[in-house]
């Protein structure tokens, strides 16, 4: 009940353009580095095999093994950004409906299309040649041999988000692993909701035992990470408290939060945190997104188109880049892991241009129709809702004046 009445006094924060923007800027990177990590691991030999190592090349090689982390950024974002629905309504407004739709929308415009071509790619990699070296056995970094999870089985647990609990990641595309984390934590997230403001007993009794099935039939290794995801939420707790002023300028605040980031990062990519890393990482991203909120730096035009045209087809990149990676791989499976270059080095580029092109394609046949499905579907349902609803009331007035006549 404490936990109720505090969610009703939390205003969630409200955008400006400009932290929009920043926040468009940070999901674009987070998702380039998952990308260019991926590009680097298969066409670039491992840095202990680097002939000619020096500082500069260290660097880009740590830059560049930062995916995982990268994914915890998503998820201190994506917990920022969907509990502000239900603290932008308010508890007793919040529709689990409309959540569902929203939710469900954003997922699956883009997931059943990414399954069927990463399906079709599969399908074409492992008939190369090539394909023996890349598909039928493992790949150093990315675990098992992609032919074992190339299954339907895989593909229609995948569809259902029970990546880690039934099955893995489909085909060769591993970066699926963490959708299935952000379906379970929405699930959570609505649940909680409802248990906290159902409009009935038994509706939070219900909400209560499905939460409880969730987290005993769900892998734990998903839940683990529930945490980060809260952490984003937490956010929106601070929207009131304005820790910047005069004494503590916001160019030294932001620096600080940056720097105290990157320690975590770096902490954890050298298994310096333990079991303790992910977290780290997590809490250290959230002080930089609420010190990045709080700033709020003025930023151009160029900016602000920049950053929105990237984050706009991140979620697409992300599902996508691998099984072309992967394709193109196999293509030139003749040739061993290059040594980093200049020439090596641009060719990275140009693949990672290539993954990014070919993401941006596929988003605009599906991540760009989110909102577009998402107001089908809205309409379609609240029209079913008026319906249902306007027959509920036909049928008390019936018994009403059954009741009169008798």
């Amino acid at each position: 009940m404490m936990l109720y009445k505090s969610s009703r006094s939390v205003r969630p924060w409200k955008l400006s353009a400009a932290s929009s923007s920043h926040l468009n800027m940070i999901r674009s990177l987070a998702a380039l580095a998952v990308a260019g990590g991926h590009v680097r691991n298969l066409f670039w030999v491992d840095y202990t095999n680097v002939k000619h190592p020096n500082p500069t090349l260290a660097t880009v090689y740590f830059l560049t093994g930062l995916g995982h982390q990268a994914v915890l950024v998503f998820f201190v974002l994506s917990g920022f950004f969907i509990s502000a629905t239900v603290f932008k309504s308010g508890l007793e407004r919040w529709s689990v409906q409309s959540f569902a739709i929203d939710r469900l929308s954003r997922l699956y415009v883009v997931l059943l299309p990414a399954l069927i071509l990463g399906a079709f790619l599969d399908g074409v990699t492992r008939r190369l040649p090539g394909g023996q070296a890349y598909f039928y056995r493992p790949i150093e970094h990315f675990g098992p041999a992609f032919e074992g999870s190339f299954t339907a089985k895989a593909f229609l647990g995948n569809l259902f988000f029970l990546q880690d609990s039934l099955v893995g990641p489909f085909g060769s595309n591993g970066p699926l692993w963490s959708l299935a984390n952000e379906l379970w934590y929405y699930a959570f997230w609505a649940l909680l909701c409802l248990v906290l403001c159902g409009l009935s007993p038994r509706r939070r009794l219900i909400a209560g035992l499905l939460l409880v099935l969730c987290f005993l039939g769900i892998s734990k290794s998903i839940w683990l990470l529930l945490p980060v995801w809260l952490m984003g939420t937490s956010v929106h707790g601070l929207s009131g408290v304005r820790c910047l002023s005069k004494r503590v300028p916001k160019v030294t605040a932001l620096v600080v939060a940056t720097i105290l980031f990157g320690t975590m990062v770096y902490l954890d990519k050298k298994q310096l945190l333990g079991t303790l890393g992910d977290y780290c990482v997590g809490a250290a991203f959230t002080v930089l997104l609420y010190i990045t909120l709080q700033c709020d730096f003025a930023v151009s035009v160029r900016y602000r188109e920049v950053s929105k045209v990237f984050a706009d087809f991140s979620f697409s990149l992300y599902v996508t880049h691998f099984p072309v990676l992967v394709l193109l791989r196999a293509l030139t499976w003749r040739r061993p892991p290059m040594q980093p270059t200049l020439t090596s080095g641009l060719i990275v580029i140009l693949l990672l241009a290539t993954v990014l092109l070919a993401g941006y394609l596929f988003s605009l046949g599906t991540e760009a129709l989110t909102g577009r499905l998402r107001s089908r579907l809205q309409a379609v349902f609240s029209a079913r809702t008026r319906i249902l609803d306007r027959g509920i009331l036909l049928g008390t007035s019936a018994e009403t004046s059954g009741e009169t006549v008798s």
